[in-house]
């Protein structure tokens, strides 16, 4: 496999001209799933060494339109991050620009259909579709409608995930209920109404969440008295909607 993957990205390379900046992790990651990350010249503050291309999107968040334009990019592919007059600049600019906005599972499938299609690449992409999908519906329902409270961050409250994102649909997927699903988007949920929906489980997107809330009303809280609460190993699990999602339902599929 590996060997057909490197005879694959031979051929790119010297029939394709594409010069490609990806501003998300998530779209490298496509890219590389692709056999296209030859073909990046810019990359995020996030993205793997091994792929060699100029840092365009530092920590700061804030794209330098200077850099970008002297790479010389035939495409610009976004996920979100970026504003979209910015991303407009470049479009007038005559670059190819694609911005995905990733509200469920269903639009990986569409990244790699949009992505073959425009890289010519038809063939190949959907048979890493195809791979993708046979793996996804391996866990679809496969857990009883156990009701999850999902904490991404502490700060300055509770946040939670809500209808309309990516991580409700992860865990709505395998069967589980989101107790946060009654707003859209990100938001803070009081700890009022967290204790009134009465989560059978809870689910930490970060390292050491009982020690950060062991001494607050959260220790009144059933999956919290019986150790039914269970922290992501890495916070990417669940926060890039990418090829590699699977991870986040491989850990879902293990709680109990």
């Amino acid at each position: 496999m590996v060997l057909l993957n490197q005879i694959f990205s031979l051929i790119l390379f010297f029939g394709f001209n594409s010069r490609i900046i990806s501003l998300a992790p998530s779209i490298t990651d496509f890219l590389i799933k692709l056999n296209l990350e030859n073909f990046i010249v810019g990359k995020t503050y996030l993205d793997p060494d091994f792929i060699k291309a100029e840092v365009v999107l530092p920590s700061s968040m804030k794209v330098s339109k200077e850099k970008i334009l002297n790479l010389k990019p035939t495409h610009i592919i976004s996920a979100g991050l970026i504003p979209e007059e910015e991303l407009y600049y470049f479009k007038k600019s005559g670059i190819k620009v694609l911005d995905f906005k990733y509200e469920n599972i269903f639009s990986v499938i569409e990244t790699y259909i949009v992505l073959g299609k425009e890289f010519d690449i038809e063939e190949k992409a959907l048979k890493e579709l195809k791979s993708f999908l046979d793996t996804l519906f391996l866990f679809k329902n496969i857990k009883d409608n156990k009701r999850v409270l999902f904490i991404l961050d502490l700060t300055n409250g509770v946040w939670c995930p809500g209808e309309k994102t990516f991580i409700d649909d992860l865990i709505e997927w395998t069967g589980f209920d989101n107790i946060s699903d009654f707003f859209e988007g990100y938001k803070i949920v009081s700890i009022e109404k967290i204790l009134k929906e009465e989560p059978d489980i809870v689910i930490f997107n970060f390292k050491n969440g009982f020690e950060a809330i062991k001494n607050t009303p959260f220790r009144n809280l059933k999956p919290i008295r019986e150790k039914k609460f269970y922290e992501v190993p890495d916070p990417d699990y669940f926060s890039r909607p990418s090829p590699f999602l699977i991870r986040a339902l491989k850990f879902l599929s293990k709680i109990e």
